[in-house]
């Protein structure tokens, strides 16, 4: 349901929105995939470097 919110943010150019919702997905996903795996590897530290590039990116766009 997510999802749609975040279709819906970018066909109405909330780009703003859109990037929080976004960077809320990616963060559930890591967080998740710490929970699966019982890890606590780089990998989610490579996850929240690529939220906060995507945030930066469309920060410069705006």
């Amino acid at each position: 349901m997510i999802e749609a919110a975040a279709i819906v943010s970018a066909t109405i150019n909330h780009w703003d929105d859109f990037a929080i919702i976004i960077a809320l997905l990616l963060c559930n996903e890591n967080k998740q995939l710490g929970e699966r795996t019982k890890n606590t590897s780089p990998s989610i530290d490579e996850g929240m470097n690529l939220v906060f590039l995507l945030l930066f990116c469309l920060n410069l766009s705006l």
